[in-house]
């Protein structure tokens, strides 16, 4: 397999070159499966494998995502071209996965737009917005979205606007405030927060924005809120002229009930539902279609561990799945199982075609 590094102005070959051949050592041990077609008709097409969850982003055949390396304890970001094998982008590595989006921008080509923070421990914090151009292969800072006092994420980029959370660094518990500008609009031009997230959901102990995602007039929010066991579960679509309506909710209880993915066709909206520890009679689990324009549900049956989903096209998504054994999951082990433990990677794929029927929504 072939790794390609992108050349990037704002991050010298001095500065990667120490580490460079390490972690494209690493990556290509742990991507040696990819854009391999899976035996049998019909499978999944693997683009990755990584040691570590990662979410993942895709639009206009350019799919976004994080790759663990094992050797320095950081995460590269990495894109898949046209469903290819993953390149390394060349921007420095960080300490915890990307918050990545993947849109197009003002000539409709894709770009991609990331948070990177100043501090993670023990939260993020002095987290500001950039955008990577995948044509000219360089970064550049979103000067007027990104503040001194207050750390701003989840960015997404639809055309010439983006959206984003902004929560003040002193306040960690305070509400994700959800703001919107166009990026040709002045800077003397002040961004416009929209209604966001309910108050009522983050109580004292606050809330977290999980991903956002623009198309057109269109924001779909990933929001967790405080639940008795792990964090419960919202996906809000507000129009960008004010409406909001729920989506989805979970309740995480001791099953680890989770939504994942927002993402976007023409018609409708994607996410999807699945559980840590098998959901029961909890709901159905599996990829969510909703309606834009009817607010009907269809969804795609599987039982299988997300840890990122992004709808592509004709009815394919990209998955990061983490496959369970006796000994953990992805990301999770056991920690009374005998040594060495070696949890399964993370398995990065291109889904076979999903085929969706009516459902209930998941509430």
């Amino acid at each position: 397999m072939s790794l390609q590094l992108r050349p990037e102005a704002h991050v010298g070959v001095d500065a990667l070159g120490a580490t460079r051949g390490r972690l494209l050592a690493a990556v290509c041990i742990a991507g040696l499966g990819s854009a391999a077609m899976s035996a049998g008709a019909g499978a999944d097409t693997q683009i990755a494998t990584t040691k570590r969850p990662t979410p993942i982003r895709s639009w206009g055949g350019v799919a976004a995502f994080s790759l663990y390396d094992e050797a320095s304890g950081s995460y590269r970001l990495a894109i898949s071209r046209h469903r290819g094998p993953p390149e390394l982008v060349a921007i420095a590595a960080q300490p915890t996965a990307f918050d990545v989006d993947v849109g197009p921008n003002r000539d409709g080509s894709p770009t991609v737009v990331y948070s990177r923070c100043a501090s993670t421990n023990p939260r993020p914090r002095g987290c500001d917005l950039y955008r990577y151009s995948l044509t000219a292969g360089t970064k550049s800072k979103l000067v007027v979205p990104s503040t001194a006092k207050a750390s701003e994420t989840a960015p997404t980029i639809w055309g010439t606007r983006i959206a984003w959370a902004r929560v003040r660094d002193a306040d960690a518990t305070s509400r994700p405030a959800i703001y919107t500008r166009t990026l040709s609009a002045p800077a003397s031009r002040p961004s416009r927060r929209l209604p966001g997230i309910p108050s009522r959901l983050c109580g004292r102990d606050g809330c977290t924005v999980n991903e956002l995602e623009l198309r057109k007039r269109w924001l779909a929010m990933n929001v967790g809120y405080p639940g008795p066991v792990c964090n419960n579960g919202q996906i809000q679509l507000d129009s960008l002229a004010g409406r909001a309506i729920r989506v989805a909710n979970t309740t995480c209880g001791l099953n680890g009930q989770t939504l994942v993915g927002v993402s976007f066709d023409t018609r409708n909206l994607y996410f999807a539902r699945f559980c840590e520890a098998g959901c029961g009679r909890s709901g159905p689990i599996g990829a969510f279609q909703y309606s834009l324009g009817t607010g009907r549900y269809s969804l795609a049956r599987f039982a299988r561990r997300l840890t990122g989903f992004s709808y592509d096209t004709g009815g394919q998504a990209y998955e990061v799945l983490a496959p369970d054994t006796r000994f953990g999951y992805c990301g999770n082990s056991v920690e009374e199982a005998p040594e060495p433990i070696v949890p399964p990677d993370c398995q990065i794929v291109l889904t076979n075609r999903l085929v969706f029927a009516r459902a209930r929504a998941p509430r």
